[in-house]
């Protein structure tokens, strides 16, 4: 490793580091900054349309900076997977779903779209414990009915 990738990586753990505290002291950023709920949700709002109307960029470039201003909302890191997924960034759209599984553990929608990148990247291993673990939940939740035939057929993709 050169000298040049050592500080790289020293900075961004730096980074990381005083983010997560801001974080832990304010809850969001957006707070931190005076951002209002309706700018946010105005924010929101363009980038669901933006998404709806087939502009997948813009849509992940909202949806993403909302993320960076409230990294605790799992539901945003599903919208900003959901655009990176629709513009075939398949290892993109697995971290934010990823940290959406993570803020959401309940949610079988989350662990879905994990699986479904894990498989768009031949991860296929991973993805059958996800899935399996996206079954169960659907068996003992109602948050996302109709789900249980797609993860089930995706599942028997991989057997």
């Amino acid at each position: 490793m050169s000298e040049i990738d050592e500080i790289a990586q020293e900075d961004e753990a730096a980074f990381i580091a005083q983010y997560a505290a801001l974080i832990e002291k304010h809850g969001n950023l957006a707070d931190l900054l005076g951002i209002a709920d309706h700018e946010m949700e105005d924010c929101y709002q363009e980038a669901l349309t933006s998404y709806y109307d087939g502009d997948y960029l813009f849509a992940s470039r909202c949806f993403s900076a909302l993320t960076f201003v409230n990294p605790l909302d799992g539901e945003l890191h599903l919208a900003t997977g959901n655009a990176m997924q629709q513009l075939g960034e398949h290892s993109a759209a697995l971290q934010y779903f990823s940290a959406a599984a993570r803020q959401l553990p309940a949610d079988p929608g989350a662990w879905f779209r994990v699986g479904e990148c894990q498989v768009a990247l031949s991860q296929y291993d991973e993805a059958r414990d996800t899935l399996r673990h996206c079954l169960s939940l659907c068996a003992t939740s109602n948050a996302r009915p109709g789900l249980y035939p797609h993860a089930k057929a995706l599942m028997d993709q991989l057997l």
